[in-house]
């Protein structure tokens, strides 16, 4: 029913200037990118955040990295992706809790009937930890 895998996260600090996401955005996708999450958060007065996932090709890689962006060594982040449920992220949070293991971020979102949540954890023994812990109480 769900998939429970390990993400990397790819992340810019970009200046904040008409154009600079839009940019970086389409690249990705001429490289062959089909982006779920990208998030833009500020940073400060001049710049921003960007945050995106996942690339999987070395096409998109290379694109990544010739953008500027970077994998991100300090996201430890899991990747929950299936049907949507009414609940969904009260489940995976509590899975978690019960676990014993903090969760440092959240995202998620549901379109069409299927989901796809992304948990960032503090280190990734924690990521490692919920991985198991999502995978085992899921009903995978």
């Amino acid at each position: 029913m769900y998939q429970v895998a390990p993400i990397d996260i790819w992340v810019k600090e970009v200046r904040n200037r008409p154009g600079e996401l839009a940019d970086i955005l389409s690249q990705l996708k001429a490289a062959g990118s089909n982006l779920e999450f990208v998030v833009a958060r500020p940073h400060d007065a001049g710049s921003s955040v960007v945050f995106v996932a996942p690339l999987l090709s070395d096409q998109e890689i290379r694109a990544a990295k010739q953008l500027g962006l970077e994998k991100s060594a300090n996201m430890h982040a899991v990747r929950v992706g299936g049907s949507d449920e009414a609940g969904l992220g009260a489940r995976v949070t509590r899975i978690l809790a019960e676990a014993k293991i903090n969760v440092r971020g959240l995202t998620g979102a549901a379109i069409g009937g299927r989901s796809v949540i992304y948990v960032r954890f503090e280190s990734s023994s924690d990521a490692q930890r919920g991985r198991e812990a999502l995978r085992a109480n899921l009903g995978l």
